[in-house]
């Protein structure tokens, strides 16, 4: 089934158009990627990376017309899960921390700096600012009994600062939608927070009606993964109102 949603995001995001620059995910929250935050995979202009393993591989996506090149692979930290775009940064999220590397070279990522927490599966977000991580426990991502979401200032790159840690169920995917925070919590729901004080988000509403495993916001509505299926939805005040599912 993962490999399932994997899948069904990556043809969508190509469907875009491989500039996700000219993909605009709502005001208010800086970010161009429209992948979703549990992916291995993001497009930047005419590049695709994608983790495998240790490495991060490059690939040349330029000619439609053609199957993607690979220009570059590197050897990259072990246990890497995630990799999330913003600007010309990207987030990795492994089981023990967040890893940063400059893409201003498309060809030749670099490493910036790292902030580590404890063992447990990783997805990551940013906007300009602030970088959101969920971490979990479980068999596939360690046994520390660890579920939190942790804001990071990420205005030094360089040097990442943990801002806040709120205690979760058992957190997975997380994006944007209209200028708020949204974390899935599995089985148990969906959270969204408000982002007013970007280093101190706020509990906003508890969705237990609506399972989610990660998402990805679009302009005007949220694709939303699930043990079920693909679901989108937008919003009606501030509620949010089914439009489509897909099993």
């Amino acid at each position: 089934m993962k490999k399932l949603y994997s899948l069904l995001l990556l043809l969508f995001l190509v469907s875009c158009g491989a500039d996700s620059d000219s993909v605009s995910l709502g005001p208010g929250n800086g970010v161009t990627s429209i992948a979703g935050s549990t992916s291995g995979f993001t497009i930047i202009n005419d590049h695709l990376y994608v983790l495998s393993t240790n490495s991060l591989k490059v690939l040349d996506i330029s000619d439609a017309q053609l199957a993607p090149v690979l220009v570059n692979q590197m050897e990259v930290p072990a246990n890497l899960e995630t990799i999330f775009r913003k600007g010309q940064n990207l987030f990795l999220g492994a089981d023990n921390g967040v890893y940063i590397y400059d893409v201003s070279l498309p060809e030749k990522p670099a490493y910036i700096s790292r902030y580590q927490h404890q063992t447990g599966c990783d997805p990551v977000v940013a906007n300009d600012k602030f970088a959101y991580v969920t971490i979990r426990d479980g068999n596939a991502c360690g046994r520390n009994s660890i579920n939190q979401l942790i804001t990071l200032d990420i205005s030094d790159v360089t040097n990442p600062v943990n801002k806040s840690v709120i205690n979760m169920i058992r957190p997975r995917g997380l994006g944007f939608f209209q200028g708020d925070l949204y974390v899935g919590e599995g089985i148990y729901g969906l959270k969204k927070f408000d982002l007013s004080e970007g280093f101190d988000p706020k509990l906003d509403t508890f969705y237990t009606a609506i399972p989610a495993n990660d998402l990805i916001g679009l302009t005007n509505s949220l694709l939303i993964t699930s043990n079920s299926g693909i679901t989108q939805y937008t919003k009606d005040g501030e509620a949010l109102q089914l439009i489509s599912r897909f099993r």
